[in-house]
């Protein structure tokens, strides 16, 4: 079988029986090369526009052009890396997550996570233009619930954990738990905790560190 990624999005359910049903996949390491790239791609491009530059942006009166130019630079080719990683934690580390209690063919989780990374690539496209017209950052994306919980508390972990809750999300959650019930004989209630539990963690994660990641550039930058 070859691995074309597209096809999930235009017949999904075809898609999915035709990797529960096959041998061999083939082309799977070609794709994820292209996210990779992908991934780095749009990444960069969000760091150049300024996304996540806060606190280089509030140096800007006490350095130089040159200074400043520089530290936007440093933080563009840290941004590239953090791509890198990001990849592989989506595509490979997460399959290996749900491959420990599901044992379906990591290979074939390895194809579930290159839809999801797409999509989450797609959900940050959606994010430039919010932050480039709107001045919105990703976790007040009113296709997120960052906005609303920012009326209700001023805690800002809680502002980051919902704000990583989108309508992109939710689709990934509800396909992710589709993928594996069709690859597994695990009981749906299983499937969909599994599911849950890790996007719970993530979300966690990522929350934590859109804390720290700013302060840890302020206090480089104050060194």
């Amino acid at each position: 079988m070859q691995n074309y990624l597209y096809r999930f999005f235009t017949n999904l359910d075809n898609q999915i029986f035709r990797v529960k049903k096959a041998e061999d996949i083939l082309k799977v390491w070609k794709t994820s090369l292209f996210l990779y790239l992908a991934t780095i791609i749009i990444y960069i491009w969000m760091a150049w526009l300024g996304m996540g530059t806060n606190p280089i942006s509030r140096e800007l009166t006490s350095v130089s052009e040159g200074a400043y130019n520089a530290l936007k630079l440093w933080f563009i080719a840290g941004r590239a890396l953090f791509a890198i990683l990001i990849a592989a934690l989506i595509l490979y580390l997460t399959s290996y997550y749900f491959y420990l209690f599901t044992k379906i063919r990591y290979k074939k989780l390895v194809i579930m996570q290159q839809v999801v990374l797409a999509m989450m690539l797609f959900e940050r496209l959606l994010w430039i233009p919010l932050f480039v017209y709107l001045g919105l950052d990703w976790y007040v994306s009113p296709f997120s619930l960052g906005i609303i919980t920012s009326y209700i508390t001023e805690i800002e972990w809680f502002i980051y954990f919902l704000g990583a809750l989108s309508v992109i999300q939710l689709w990934i959650i509800i396909f992710q738990a589709k993928f594996i019930s069709n690859l597994s004989s695990m009981k749906r209630w299983k499937v969909w905790a599994i599911v849950i539990l890790w996007h719970v963690i993530a979300y966690s994660i990522v929350a934590t560190l859109s804390i720290y990641d700013e302060q840890l550039i302020a206090g480089w930058l104050n060194e």
